[in-house]
């Protein structure tokens, strides 16, 4: 499975290096590239890929992204006439009503009170509100981490969920993207349009800054479930 998992990353970094030179997906691709692979060594996610996993964890894992998606996909349609966003327009696309979906499925109906908002989850979001309010092309490096990890790694990730805590696939609807036929297309479409509508160095510089910001608050959250779902 691991090794999946680096086929996956190894794939979307050559996918986007196919673009043209210095892009801004490529440009945000060799800046994470170390960071992706680091997020897949550490904390939660790393349990995960080697089966240790408790069903717990992964809903105190859910339960941190969500607000962090919901405060993406709010700041996305909220500014969706800037340069560039019209790559993450796609209703189908968003994620927060799926996390929503499954921890109802998974845990029940006191998932909201009853599951911890830990304090990396709580500064997640808080980045993302703050980039929306203050500079919201910035969105773009925290939409790109998110939805190509998902795209690319998700359908891997949703099958060693189900294996391990044997979830129907009523609970596993974060990893199912009905309105996308095709996600490599769909993300090269995405890579396009970005590469397309942003090419101001100095609002390049600032998304690159920001993904690679996002790929290590995902790190700070993936480690903080680890430490606290030990606990649990």
């Amino acid at each position: 499975m691991t090794g999946q998992f680096s086929d996956a990353i190894d794939t979307e970094h050559k996918a986007a290096g196919s673009e043209r030179a210095g892009g801004l997906c490529l440009l945000m691709a060799e800046a994470t590239r170390e960071l992706h692979r680091q997020a897949e060594r550490t904390g939660f996610i790393h349990d995960l890929i080697h089966r240790r996993a408790t069903i717990s964890g992964y809903t105190l894992f859910l339960r941190n992204l969500l607000p962090a998606y919901r405060a993406l996909e709010t700041g996305l349609s909220r500014h969706r006439w800037l340069a560039g966003f019209d790559a993450f327009g796609a209703a189908h696309l968003y994620r927060s009503d799926t996390i929503e979906s499954d921890l109802l499925a998974i845990h029940g109906p006191g998932w909201m009170s009853e599951i911890a908002l830990l304090p990396a989850g709580i500064d997640y979001t808080r980045r993302i509100e703050r980039v929306s309010a203050d500079d919201p092309q910035r969105l773009i490096g925290h939409a790109y981490t998110r939805y190509f990890g998902d795209l690319s790694g998700g359908k891997i990730l949703g099958k060693l969920i189900s294996e391990t805590f044997s979830l129907p696939g009523s609970a596993l609807a974060f990893y199912r993207f009905d309105g996308i036929e095709d996600a490599q297309v769909f993300k090269e479409t995405a890579r396009s349009i970005l590469d397309r509508e942003i090419s101001s160095p100095d609002t390049c510089d600032a998304i690159v800054d920001e993904a690679s910001r996002a790929f290590r608050l995902n790190i700070r959250l993936s480690k903080d479930v680890q430490g606290d779902a030990a606990t649990i």
